[in-house]
């Protein structure tokens, strides 16, 4: 064999050289010098790096805390306009201004007192002081719920911040009440523990953190613009426009609202408006009713089927504050700039025509939901007076055009407008166009006109 091919043999028969020994051990096992064997200095090792933290699995029934939701920065206050409050109204003005344009204004004033407005009577006078943060709370409990639910749902919340001696343990509208502070710092199941819907926690504990986040503020609420107002307690959560017409109506006595969401309004200002046309239908037949027997075996004589309205003496008061329509007298200036007549011989809106637009979602308002509105009065109270001509009904209840007592009968028997409501809001507004700048005033006696059947 060739020297050089026994050095190639001795060199793939030698064992592993690891890197560490170098070359020069490398050629001592293969006894001579290896001319193809090249060897090349190992390079110095990559520091190495530190192994990952493995994450630990937390413990059986160990707590967790969660991640913070970073939070956001509220909305500024919003600007306020310069704007001076209205000065306040008297109320003799407004029954004056009312029964000016419907003589049957005044069989109501008589009646029924004219309760927000009351402060009023003796001449202007500011509404009385409130605290907005406590009406609304109450307003807020009180949505969908009876008047007597509603105080003892109060009276527990009030008991919740104040201790069971608050008030001396019963509801109190000028007692203690919880500050804006404290219901802002409250949680949800805290306030269901003391009869909140889950909802209506939110909305309260909402209401509050706008309150002391500078959102909301006493002065914006008291001494605003009415569309101010409206606007600012719009963007709350729980405070839709119904809410914010009885605030603006019971709580800051406002003159001009008119909530064209109330069904109860629409309803009471529909036959109001019928009657003044002679066409309001009669009231119906009630089904007899059997008076308690003092034994079983004696039978009563059911009751008369219907009521017979108390006829208005002739001693009531409301003989004083009649304003007489005579059949040749002139409409009021105001009256004539607004009032056209139609083919029909009616006096309407001119060019007033009304799409069918759904009005805002009905609600039905009632006593037992809210005991300051007043009572039903009879069918007689809606009825005109005696020598009550066709221009004194054009007068009293104009209809705008597209808007027949046809149709005002249609809707009272049920067939009820887009919305499923009685009137349509551009449409309450032409019908009380006459009222202004006293809508509040007429709107408080339309509730007394939902019929005796109500």
């Amino acid at each position: 064999m060739p020297p050089k091919a026994k050095v190639v043999a001795a060199a793939a028969a030698t064992v592993r050289v690891t890197r560490s020994r170098g070359a020069s051990a490398a050629a001592a096992v293969a006894g001579v010098d290896n001319p193809f064997l090249e060897i090349k200095p190992e390079p110095a090792p990559a520091p190495k790096r530190a192994p990952k933290k493995a994450k630990s699995e937390p413990e059986p029934g160990a707590e967790t805390t969660p991640r913070k939701k970073r939070k956001l920065a509220p909305p500024p206050p919003p600007r306020r306009a310069s704007y001076t409050p209205p000065p306040p109204f008297s109320l003799p003005d407004a029954v004056a201004h009312l029964t000016s344009v419907d003589a049957r204004f005044s069989s109501l004033f008589a009646r029924t007192p004219c309760r927000p407005f009351q402060h009023t009577a003796a001449g202007p006078a500011p509404p009385p002081p409130i605290d907005p943060f406590r009406t609304l709370v109450t307003s807020i409990i009180g949505q969908q719920v009876s008047w007597m639910a509603a105080r003892s749902i109060t009276r527990r919340f009030v008991q919740l911040f104040c201790g069971e001696d608050a008030n001396t343990g019963r509801y109190d509208e000028d007692g203690e009440f919880p500050t804006r502070e404290q219901v802002a710092q409250v949680d949800v199941p805290a306030l269901r523990g003391v009869g909140f819907s889950g909802r209506k926690a939110e909305y309260v504990i909402g209401l509050a953190n706008d309150f002391v986040a500078g959102r909301l503020s006493d002065d914006l609420l008291l001494n605003g613009s009415d569309e101010e107002v409206a606007a600012a307690l719009i963007a709350v959560r729980g405070i839709g426009q119904w809410t914010v017409d009885m605030f603006l109506i019971f709580s800051l006595a406002r003159p001009n609202i008119l909530p064209v969401g109330d069904l109860g309004v629409q309803k009471g200002l529909l036959r109001w408006v019928l009657a003044a046309h002679g066409a309001l239908p009669p009231p119906a037949a009630r089904t007899p009713k059997k008076k308690a027997s003092a034994s079983a075996s004696q039978v009563s004589e059911p009751e008369t089927p219907t009521k017979t309205p108390r006829a208005l003496a002739p001693t009531d008061s409301s003989a004083t504050l009649v304003v007489p329509l005579t059949p040749g007298a002139e409409p009021s200036s105001f009256m004539s700039a607004t009032l056209t007549s139609t083919p029909s011989g009616l006096l309407s809106t001119p060019g007033a025509s009304f799409p069918s637009t759904p009005g805002p979602p009905p609600v039905t308002p009632s006593p037992s939901m809210n005991p300051t509105l007043p009572k039903n009065v009879p069918d007689a109270c809606l009825h005109p007076p005696e020598h009550w001509a066709a221009e004194h009904a054009a007068r009293a209840a104009p209809l705008p055009d597209g808007l027949t007592i046809a149709t005002l009968k249609s809707r009272l028997a049920g067939k009820k407008a887009k919305g499923n409501v009685y009137l349509l809001p551009e449409e309450m507004e032409a019908l009380t166009e006459h009222w202004k700048p006293y809508r509040s005033v007429g709107t408080f006696y339309t509730w007394s006109m939902l019929g005796e059947d109500n």
